[in-house]
């Protein structure tokens, strides 16, 4: 949205007609709007009292169910090892995305059945945001735009850096599937729009 903004202001001077001027102030106005709700949404889950876990601090609580986590763990390795104790007995699935990738966000916002469909076959979720050309607060506005239930961390730069490199991450979104055993399957699955239990069974 913010670029957006951005673009939409810079673009109205150069406009020459009244009704090129007129609908792309319409558009801005609509635009101020509905990035008005998303901080207001921002604001409202934002957490003020301490909430430090072994993982992570709890950021932000949203009402449709999404939990925002920090964390200062030097090593990729123990986050991974951690979010896997959070999910005891089940595979799961690390959706690994950057707030400015659009296929990322639709496949969230298309992926809500098939996410009910995979928790109750034993099959979690999570979700990794790289800071490549992000902020945390930039990070905050997507999930409260897109509304999508999860669990959400923010990697910082040195923690983008290790998983990147460990899992040869060149494109967005990456999945990463672990399975009950701990067993990874990189780059795997595609999308988890449409998946099924069905389709990992082999794997899992």
């Amino acid at each position: 949205l913010d670029k957006k903004i951005k673009c939409a202001e810079e673009t109205i001077p150069y406009l020459q007609s009244y009704w090129a001027k007129d609908s792309q102030a319409k558009k801005l106005k609509e635009l101020n709007s509905d990035n008005d709700q998303i901080v207001q949404k921002v604001k409202k889950a934002a957490i003020v009292k301490n909430t430090e876990r072994p993982y992570g601090t709890l950021v932000a609580d949203f009402d449709f169910g999404a939990q925002l986590y920090t964390s200062n763990l030097t090593n990729i390795d123990s986050l991974i090892n951690h979010i896997r104790a959070l999910n005891p007995g089940k595979a799961i699935i690390l959706d690994i995305w950057t707030v400015w990738c659009g296929p990322c966000s639709n496949d969230m916002k298309n992926s809500v059945e098939s996410k009910k469909q995979l928790k109750e076959g034993g099959v979690e979720v999570v979700y990794l945001c790289l800071e490549n050309s992000s902020t945390p607060e930039k990070w905050q506005k997507v999930v409260a735009k897109n509304a999508v239930a999860g669990t959400y961390f923010y990697l910082n730069t040195d923690q983008t850096a290790q998983i990147s490199k460990k899992f040869d991450i060149d494109f967005y979104p990456t999945f990463l599937l672990f399975n009950k055993a701990g067993v990874v399957y990189p780059k795997f699955p595609k999308w988890i729009s449409g998946l099924t239990v069905d389709m990992l069974k082999d794997k899992l």
